[in-house]
């Protein structure tokens, strides 16, 4: 009988310690729970996701009903997992007294020397509330760990916990537990592209992306930082400058860049590559909460897609907040979008005999972007066999006055011969075209030619051919006039 009063005061004792050991940030209670649990009696455990929940509310297992103004977002599909620690029977008072020294370690459950193996492992994601509900639970210990946190830049996932069914608590027994397990998210930053320096296929963009690092614990240290930028088929990658704050960092000292795919030719479209851009130990010693990290990452216009929109986006590194090898798409962090894509259309001019049609080649034109010829040229280009000029990917440009910004769907043009197909007179009009994003289904214009003058020929007709003959009369009365002089001078003779 004294056995059996000294096992339950022992229970008590620890029922009520264990409480902080949980890594639920529980409260510990002033008294501990009173009679024996009910330990035939099916629990639950209730994840509640939230955005940073510093609510300053006390976390005892029940449900907050009075959540705060600012409670933050509810996160939805972030995935937690649930297991039980095997080994552990809360019939006996001394496995009561492991549970409180509990911890997890890269997949080892240990309390002091002692390890536990865990069981079968059970998953769900948390719905659009924010919440998940792991239902009809066997009295013990559960291992909770967060995993894939979706779409949501976490940069921190809440650290792995243990829930006892029943959980000790003010006097009672809890069977459905409650918990907020505490998570630190990044802001998504920006990406804004500056194309005022491109204007055709081959040319460079700069894409300006920043974002603010977010704070992390007083004890934590920044372990990785940077951004991943999966780069659209169209673009290539050229080189990447780094900012952090006001100081500019140094590449392969402060920071390095991996590029998959690196020998992409400048005209390939088929192949994507990977910038996974990261700071190093020089680097992340020099990072503070609240600082702005900027990267100037420029690119090369590879080609024209059929719409003409080359879409750009790229996803912050904060620490946890790393794309997860083999994650379904769709299931990982999204990335951030820039704020517009390049927009970039073709010219296509037919070359054509003013008189009879027929196709011209050898013809030079260069295109300018502004809509009378003038300012610098942007390219030229050489009618083909079949009278063909092919501008490809002229880039169009931000269209002005927008905000937040957009970029044109059309812009004017104007092109001008510059060489003359041999035989044929040059063409000096200046002529403007409107050139649509994608590629160009049909020649936009149409400029014809016409042929030189040729030497002049001997006339063989007309007045010429009347003096000759005129001539000709002359020549044979002159000799008909001698001949009747010759005979008259011999008949004299005679």
């Amino acid at each position: 009988m004294q056995l059996k009063k000294r096992m339950r005061a022992v229970v008590a004792v620890f029922a009520a310690s264990m409480i902080g050991a949980m890594g639920l940030g529980f409260g510990a209670s002033a008294n501990a729970a009173t009679g024996n649990p009910d330990l035939t009696k099916k629990g639950s455990i209730t994840v509640h996701k939230y955005e940073n929940p510093a609510w300053g509310k006390t976390a005892d297992g029940r449900e907050i009903t009075d959540k705060p103004a600012n409670a933050g977002k509810a996160l939805d599909g972030v995935e937690f997992k649930i297991q039980p620690v095997n080994g552990l029977d809360l019939n006996k008072a001394e496995d009561w007294a492991y549970i409180k020294d509990l911890a997890y370690n890269n997949g080892n459950v240990t309390s002091g020397s002692k390890n536990f193996t865990l069981g079968t492992e059970k998953s769900q994601k948390t719905d659009n509330k924010g919440v998940t509900k792991f239902d009809d639970l066997a009295a013990g210990v559960y291992l909770v760990t967060e995993g894939n946190t979706g779409t949501h830049n976490v940069t921190k996932k809440a650290q792995p916990f243990f829930v006892s069914i029943p959980l000790p608590t003010d006097n009672e027994w809890l069977y459905d537990v409650h918990a907020y397990p505490k998570n630190t998210v990044s802001d998504k930053g920006k990406k804004i592209l500056d194309d005022s320096k491109a204007f055709k296929v081959g040319d460079n963009t700069d894409w300006n992306i920043s974002y603010t690092v977010p704070a992390i614990g007083a004890k934590e240290t920044y372990t990785k930082l940077g951004i991943d930028d999966s780069l659209n088929a169209y673009l290539k990658y050229v080189s990447a400058e780094v900012t952090l704050g006001d100081e500019k960092l140094v590449e392969n000292t402060d920071y390095t860049v991996t590029v998959s795919n690196n020998t992409k030719a400048d005209n390939d479209t088929s192949l994507t590559q990977k910038v996974e851009l990261r700071l190093n130990e020089t680097g992340l010693a020099k990072v503070a909460a609240k600082k702005v990290l900027n990267v100037k990452l420029t690119t090369k216009i590879t080609g024209l897609p059929a719409d003409g929109a080359i879409k750009n986006s790229f996803l912050p590194i904060v620490n946890d907040l790393t794309p997860t090898p083999g994650v379904t798409p769709g299931d990982e962090p999204t990335p951030t979008p820039g704020d517009r894509p390049v927009k970039v259309g073709d010219l296509w001019l037919q070359k054509k005999d003013g008189a009879n049609k027929q196709a011209l080649e050898g013809a030079e034109f260069t295109v300018y972007g502004s809509t009378d010829c003038s300012g610098d040229a942007i390219d030229t280009k050489a009618s083909d066999s079949t009278g063909k000029v092919y501008f490809e990917g002229l880039v169009l440009g931000k269209k002005p006055n927008t905000e937040p910004a957009e970029s044109n769907t059309e812009k004017v043009f104007s092109i001008k011969e510059t060489k003359a197909p041999a035989g044929y007179v040059l063409n000096t009009e200046c002529k403007t075209v409107t050139v649509k994003a994608g590629k160009a289904a049909e020649a936009q214009l149409s400029i014809d030619n016409t042929k030189q003058t040729g030497p002049n020929l001997p006339l063989t007709g007309g007045t010429g051919q009347m003096l000759l003959t005129l001539g000709g009369v002359a020549v044979l009365a002159a000799a008909g006039g001698l001949t009747v002089k010759q005979v008259r001078r011999s008949r004299q003779s005679a």
